[in-house]
């Protein structure tokens, strides 16, 4: 098991990267219910009268599917955010879940969601692609 250390980051970094992650949250929660509005397949105002030809019905499922491919993203995206918020009152932001060892400020920087310094999320990616 991998010891947890304390977060690295000075307050005043830790605070705009709170803002920028509360900021990411409350747009995604919108995104994630944008799409659900949009999805043709969850319109409640369908009727079995108002089922469409068979073409129209493909393209609507079609539709559909690419929704909630794009809402999964967004769903695991906003996960990523809570999670770094989580770690951020914890205490832990800013090490790595896999060896313990800080994460650099850039690399948080460029993306706040990252739970992994960049030699674990390189090494997970190749045993990913080789898998």
């Amino acid at each position: 098991m991998v010891m947890v250390k304390s977060s690295p980051l000075k307050p005043k970094f830790l605070e705009e990267i709170k803002k920028r992650l509360l900021a990411d949250k409350t747009e995604l929660a919108q995104d994630i219910e944008r799409l659900a509005d949009e999805d043709p397949l969850m319109n409640p105002e369908r009727t079995a009268e108002s089922v469409p030809e068979f073409e129209e019905a493909s393209s609507q499922m079609q539709g559909s599917e690419r929704i909630a491919e794009e809402k999964k993203v967004l769903e695991k995206h906003l996960e990523e955010t809570e999670e770094s918020l989580k770690r951020i009152e914890e205490g832990s932001y800013g090490i790595c879940k896999n060896c313990s060892n800080p994460i650099d400020q850039a690399r948080l920087k460029a993306n706040p969601q990252a739970l992994s310094c960049l030699d674990c999320k390189s090494r997970l990616s190749q045993e990913q692609e080789s898998a």
